[in-house]
Formats: structure tokens, C-alpha cells, sequence
């Protein structure tokens, strides 16, 4: 039977109880949590089914579930040692585990946290067992985890070897002392090891220590009873049997070899065999349970081999999970239907209206609006100004959370839409920039919003997919923005007394209109807040964000988010890379103006527009489907951003066309591909809260934006046909990309180091 299976079993049983218990405290407005006992022997799986239960009963049953450990409450490691000093001639202190090894007042006061009222955060210590070599240690409560007890919690799931044990009485002990003595006697000395490990009994070792020793451990056990662990302090237990202690022994040689690759230290194999015993030996008796209480492994578990190596295998370096649940899958589906077809219409018409312009200028814009010298090129850059003032305080709105992203996104595009149409009535150069500034104004707030709505649906290793498959609307566009225009220009160029430029923006402008009404319907709102989804949902798409982000804390709101992207140096390095990026994707507002230098009519440079784009759309999507698989940044960035500088020096130093026209193939799909790449970082590495990630994603963009400001004047027609200043910059622009990809990447690579230091399991680490 498989964990997830397992655990629904005994959500199954355990459910009712549940109910009733909820029921009770409402009547009686006594706030206690749902105390639910997992014990067994190393091997029998507990851990694996708390974790699966806390999942199972979280988002199939929208209860409010937190996993505890015995481990985390052990001794630290200098009062270990006292207690080894104190007993040295008791084998069974020689290492942690039995009753007596752990910290009792530490336990009490973690269980009296739910009884208080005023209590606001739940606190679970930390025990790093790798420290010491393998010793442990208790780590600093600065490192211990926190729960913010925004709604109350619902069910503690506390999971320990010896949870639930009462203590035996003295004659018990003694009896038991005994059979394991004429076990052992029995036995022939070379075979003794092989013949405990297949035996059936958890007791056999007992003869290896003396009654009195025996007798202490069994008092701590009766102290522990009574005081916290017996189980009369649980509502619902169950135990975990082994039929074969050889999986102690192998579970716990496995979980000390994953120490070893995490953190290079830990116990070795020699070392184990000589602690397992002293965890082995029991002198509890379980309670009795009744049948929908008990769960054997004989017939339920997985082999701890393969749990391990699954679970190995499900985790990459960074912490970050593959998903597996067959709910997870269901809804990330869903979320893929409704969210990414949404969002790339909505960029597919932002970048037609915005780019509209590029085409206009081959049907005489220049020439009807009087434009003059570097009056164009104004132009350009003035949608950019506005384009950059509102990026960083609209996400600043979203992330409030006082506005619907659903509604304020639509909002924006249906006014971009009119303004966008109405570039049509513009007779002049002034009236241009000043609906090309309110265009900026009014198109800044979809692509960071589009950003912080992705990354809060998604996780890291799927981010980077949606980013690329976003960014292909951008590319699409403008791939067939030449063969739109071309076949406006060619049909109603004068129709009504209206140019070809003109009906180009009014066409433009009544779609984006349409798609807008029909976005305000489609887009997500809040993982929570989501009213396409339905409650079980809304609560696994709020948690496996939760789960995968790096030093997550509490949301602080939006000025504090502001503050918090400010403070982070990492921000910077991410702004300047992609700044460095965007200047060399400068040649997507002037490609028509660079494909033209091939010498073709303008149909012809139309046409030709459209194939590097369409190569670059697909590439950018296998881009970063590779880069959420792997979870790896710095190799697709140096390798697509390398392919782009070889375009580029093409594009430098030869006239010759086929050549030149292979150029724009590679600097398009490499400088093009890196997008999704470079944001998804951000979005991963700058995503401690909801507002600091929106934040950081808007200032990474109003910097990398802030390069088509100055780039608009690298291509003027006086520098045709090779636009020697422009390429030769994008060059320098693709290189520096390459630079500060590989600086950051060393940058992260040290702070991951100085986490796993800090001894915190638990935590996520950085991905490059």
C-alpha cells in the first residue's frame, strides 16, 4: 500500500473523531487542537505518513495541521554528555534515544503554547542530528521554525519511536530481562548479531544491560507518561509495527549517508551499528488500540530503501519539490487552462499596440506626422517614460491585496485599448508623444502583474515554463505584427480617407478591447481568493507556494515589501542583468528598420520578420522548460545570451544577406529565450513575501525597461545598413548578461553554504 493510501486509511478513521472534537470546542469555547499519536520503531515509516497525513488532512479536509517530532526535543548536546557522565556505567545513555534523553520541560511548554490564548506564534525547536559527528545538537531558537497563527491550529500530529509508551512494572522488566538472557545464551556467539536481527522481538537486546539500568530508563518512560507522551495525552493513536529490525539498522544508515551529502558529516556506518541498539531496546507497552487505531507494516509499508531513495529523488539541490500528488497535478492543470491562455492574449495585443508604431513608420507615419530627425525615436522612448513610473507602484496595489489583480488587469488593458486606437487621430509629432505616453502608462501595469500572478500560483521549477510561454506572446506578436500590418496595408491602405497606419491602430485597439472584457472573467485572483477554484484547491495552491520559497515570512504590506526588495543587495545584481538584457533585445523596436537593410521592398520586409521570431518563440519555450526541470539558470543564460553576441558580430562585420539574415535568427531566439530565465530568478530568489516578490519583479522591470530609453538612439538610418553602433553595443550588452549571471551565481552558491551551516534541515536553498 503506498504513503498516500496509508494515510488515507487513517484520515478515514480518524475523521469523525475529528468532527466531534471541532463540535466540542465550539460549544465549549475551549481552543485545543486534535492531538494525533504516530509511533513505531527507525524503519517503520512515521515520519513519511505524518508528513502524508498532514497533506491529507490540510488539503483534502481543510484542516489546519501541524507535524512535530519527538527528535526535535532532545537534550542539547552538553547536557547529553552530563547525562552520559552522570550514568556512565548505563550503556543505554551512551547515545540519544531512550526516555531520559530528552528535554520534558521543553515539551511541556510546547504543548501549553495551544491552551493560551494570547499565544500568537507556534514555535518547534530544531535538533540537528548531524552535529557532533553525529551526536547532535539542539539548534539556537533563532533557527527554530515558526507558525503564525493566523487561524487556529486544527490538528498537532506528533510522531516519535516512543510516543504513546507506558512504562512496565518491575517484575515486567525483570521478566523480560530474563527471556532475552535465555535468548542470548542460546545462541552461538558468532551468530548472535544475525539471530537478534531476525528475530521477532524488539527485547532481545534487553539482556545486554543490566536490571538496574534497565529500571532507570523505565522511570524516565513513567515520567514521560505522565507528564506529556502517555496516552491519555492523545485523542488518536497509532502504531507502526516492524517485522524485521534489519530496516532499523538500514533506515538509519541511510538517513546518516543523506546527512553526509547534505552537510558532509553525520555518523558512519560503523558508528550506526553501534547506535542502533541503544534505541532498540523497549521496555513500553503500547496501549491497547482498537482495530481502526493500529496500522502494521508487515502488510502496509514500503521498503525504507525505496521511501529513501524516492524521497531523494524528488528533492534537487535547492530544496525544491517534483511534484507527484495526483491533486497537485490536477490543479496546476487547471490553473495552466484558465491563467497562461489568458495571459498571453493579453501580452500578445500589449506588444502588437505598443509595437504597432515600428510597422506604421514603413506605411509613411514620419511622412503624414511631420516627424523629423530623432523625432521617432522620441517617440519610442517616451512610452517608456510612462512605462516606467507606474511598474512599481502598481504591483505595490496588487500585492495590497486591496484591489482584484482580475479586475484591475482588464481595467488597464481596455484603456490601453482606447488610447491605442485612438493613435489614429494624431496629426502631429506632439500628439503622438502624448498618446504614446499614456500608452506607457496604462500597458505598465500587465507585465509585472502578469509576473507576480505567475509566481504566485507557481512554483520554481514551473515558473520559468510559464514565464517562457508568457514571453512568447511578446514574440509572436511581434512575428506577426509585419504579416498583420502587411496585409492591412495592402487591403484598405486609403479605405474611408484613412491610411494604412491608421486603421493598423484602430483594428488593434478594438481586439486588445475584446480580450480585456474576457480577461476580467478568466484571471486568478489570490491563491485564496480565486473563486474559479474551489476550497480544497485554494488551500494546496496557498501552501505549495508556501513551501517553496525561500525564507518565507510573514506578509508586512505593501511599503514594507517596498522596503524589504530595497534592503536585499541580491535586487541590484538581478536589476543590472536584466537591464543588460533588455539593451540587447533593443533591436525589437527597430527590427522591421534592421530585416529592411536587407534591401527588400517593404512587403518583403514584412514577411521576413516573421520566421526569426517564430524560431525564437518556440526555442524560448524549450528554454525554459529545461530551466524548470533542472532548476538551473546560469548555463541557459550563457549559452542563449552566448548564441545572441555571435549574432550580433555577424550582423558587425558583413553585408552579405544570407549571413546577415541568420544573424537576426540568433540574436532574436537567444537574446529572446533568456527572459524567462532571468525573471524566474528573481521571482525564486526575491520571494521571502507576496509584497517583496511584487516589488522586486516591478523594480527589476522599470530598470530593465529603462535601457529602450537610451537604446532608441543606437539605431538611427544614417547608420545603415549594418547599424554598426547599435550591434556592436547589443554585443557588450550580451556579454555583460553572461557576467553578471555567472557573478550571481557564485553569489548564491556561498549563501546556500552558509544556510546548510546554520544546521536548519528544514530549510530551501537558493537556485542557480
Amino acid at each position: 500500500m503506498s504513503r498516500d493510501s496509508r494515510a488515507q486509511l487513517i484520515v478515514e478513521s480518524v475523521l469523525p473523531f475529528i468532527k466531534t472534537h471541532r463540535k466540542f470546542e465550539l460549544q465549549s469555547n475551549v481552543k485545543q487542537p486534535y492531538i494525533l499519536g504516530v509511533t513505531g520503531l527507525q524503519g517503520s515509516g512515521k515520519s513519511h505518513l505524518a508528513s502524508a497525513l498532514v497533506v491529507a488532512l490540510t488539503k483534502n479536509h481543510n484542516y489546519n495541521t501541524i507535524e512535530v517530532s519527538l527528535d526535535d526535543f532532545y537534550l542539547p548536546h552538553d547536557e547529553q554528555k552530563a547525562l552520559r557522565t552522570q550514568n556512565s556505567s548505563n550503556g543505554l545513555f551512551k547515545a540519544r534515544g531512550q526516555p531520559g534523553t530528552h528535554d520534558p520541560v521543553l515539551l511541556k511548554s510546547f504543548f501549553n503554547q495551544f491552551s493560551d490564548p494570547l499565544t500568537k506564534n507556534i514555535w518547534i525547536p530544531s535538533f540537528d542530528k548531524s552535529l557532533f559527528q553525529g551526536e547532535g545538537d539542539r539548534l539556537p531558537r533563532s533557527e527554530w521554525k515558526t507558525i503564525h497563527c493566523h487561524c487556529p491550529i486544527d490538528v498537532v500530529i506528533f510522531e516519535g519511536w516512543c510516543v504513546g509508551f507506558q512504562p512496565c512494572p518491575e517484575i515486567e522488566v525483570e521478566r523480560k530481562r530474563g527471556e532475552a538472557l535465555q535468548i542470548r545464551d542460546s545462541i552461538e556467539p558468532e551468530k548472535s548479531i544475525a539471530n537478534c536481527l531476525e528475530s521477532q522481538f524488539s527485547t532481545t537486546t534487553l539482556g545486554d544491560h543490566e536490571l538496574v539500568d534497565l529500571l532507570r530508563v523505565n522511570d524516565f518512560l513513567r515520567k514521560y507518561s505522565e507528564d506529556f507522551m502517555g496516552p491519555q495525552h492523545f485523542d488518536f493513536m497509532v502504531h507502526l509495527d516492524t517485522n524485521d529490525l534489519v530496516n532499523v539498522y538500514t533506515w538509519r544508515i541511510q538517513q546518516e549517508h543523506a546527512l553526509h551529502m547534505r552537510k558532509g558529516t553525520g555518523m558512519t556506518d560503523e558508528e550506526v551499528v553501534k547506535f542502533v541498539p541503544y534505541q532498540v531496546d523497549n521496555m513500553g507497552e503500547q496501549r491497547s488500540q482498537t482495530p481502526d487505531e493500529k496500522v502494521n507494516s508487515a502488510s502496509h509499508l514500503e521498503d525504507p530503501e525505496s521511501l529513501m531513495k524516492e524521497k531523494l529523488e524528488d528533492v534537487d539541490y535547492s530544496g525544491a519539490v517534483t511534484k507527484s500528488d495526483p491533486a497537485e497535478i490536477a490543479l496546476v492543470r487547471k490553473l495552466d487552462m484558465r491563467i497562461m491562455p489568458t495571459l498571453w492574449a493579453m501580452y500578445f495585443m500589449n506588444y502588437l499596440d505598443r509595437n504597432a508604431i515600428a510597422n506604421a513608420r514603413l506605411n509613411d507615419l514620419e511622412k503624414d506626422l511631420g516627424l523629423e530627425g530623432s523625432q521617432y525615436n522620441t517617440c519610442i522612448s517616451i512610452l517608456f517614460v510612462g512605462y516606467l513610473l507606474m511598474q512599481i507602484p502598481s504591483n505595490m496595489l496588487m500585492s495590497s491585496r486591496k484591489i482584484r489583480p482580475s479586475i484591475y488587469m482588464a481595467v488597464c488593458m481596455a484603456g490601453w485599448a482606447i488610447v491605442a486606437a485612438l493613435t489614429a487621430l494624431v496629426k502631429n509629432y506632439t500628439g503622438l508623444v502624448l498618446v504614446r505616453f499614456f500608452l506607457g502608462v496604462l500597458e505598465a501595469p500587465f507585465y509585472p502583474g502578469a509576473l507576480y500572478l505567475l509566481s504566485a500560483f507557481y512554483t520554481r521549477k514551473e515558473v520559468a515554463t510559464r514565464i517562457a510561454i508568457l514571453y512568447s506572446g511578446n514574440i509572436f506578436a511581434t512575428s506577426f505584427a509585419g504579416l498583420i500590418a502587411a496585409a492591412t496595408f495592402a487591403s484598405i491602405d486609403g479605405a474611408q480617407g484613412l491610411k494604412g497606419w491608421q486603421w493598423l491602430f484602430i483594428i488593434e485597439g478594438v481586439v486588445t478591447f475584446a480580450v480585456a472584457i474576457a480577461a476580467a472573467y478568466l484571471l486568478p485572483d489570490f491563491p485564496l481568493t480565486t473563486k474559479w477554484l474551489t476550497e480544497e484547491e485554494r488551500t494546496l495552491a496557498d501552501a505549495r507556494i508556501k513551501r517553496d520559497t525561500v525564507g518565507l515570512t510573514p506578509d508586512k504590506g505593501a511599503r514594507e515589501g517596498f522596503k524589504q526588495a530595497i534592503r536585499d543587495p541580491k535586487l541590484y545584481l538581478l536589476c543590472f542583468m536584466q537591464n543588460m538584457h533588455l539593451s540587447a533585445c533593443s533591436f525589437n523596436n527597430f527590427f522591421p528598420t534592421v530585416v529592411g537593410s536587407l534591401g527588400y521592398d517593404r512587403t518583403i520586409t514584412l514577411a521576413l520578420t516573421c520566421p526569426p521570431y517564430l524560431v525564437s518563440g518556440f526555442f524560448g519555450y524549450a528554454i525554459g522548460i529545461t530551466s524548470g526541470k533542472y532548476n538551473e539558470r546560469t548555463w541557459h543564460i550563457t549559452g542563449c545570451m552566448g548564441a545572441a553576441l555571435i549574432g550580433f558580430i555577424i550582423s558587425c562585420v558583413t553585408l552579405n544577406i544570407p549571413a546577415r539574415y541568420i544573424s537576426c535568427f540568433l540574436f532574436a531566439s537567444g537574446a529572446y529565450a533568456v527572459n524567462s530565465v532571468i525573471l524566474g530568478w528573481v521571482s525564486a530568489t526575491l520571494g521571502q513575501t507576496t509584497e517583496k516578490k511584487a516589488v522586486s519583479l516591478s523594480i527589476v522591470n522599470v530598470v530593465a525597461n529603462a535601457s529602450y530609453i537610451y537604446t532608441a538612439y543606437l539605431y538611427p538610418k544614417s547608420d545603415g545598413p549594418k547599424y554598426l553602433t547599435a550591434m556592436g553595443s547589443n554585443a557588450g550588452f550580451a556579454f555583460a548578461t553572461i557576467g553578471s549571471a555567472w557573478a550571481f551565481r557564485i553569489w548564491l552558491m556561498r549563501t546556500n553554504t552558509k544556510i546548510r551551516r546554520s544546521g536548519d534541515e528544514s530549510k530551501v536553498f537558493y537556485a542557480y
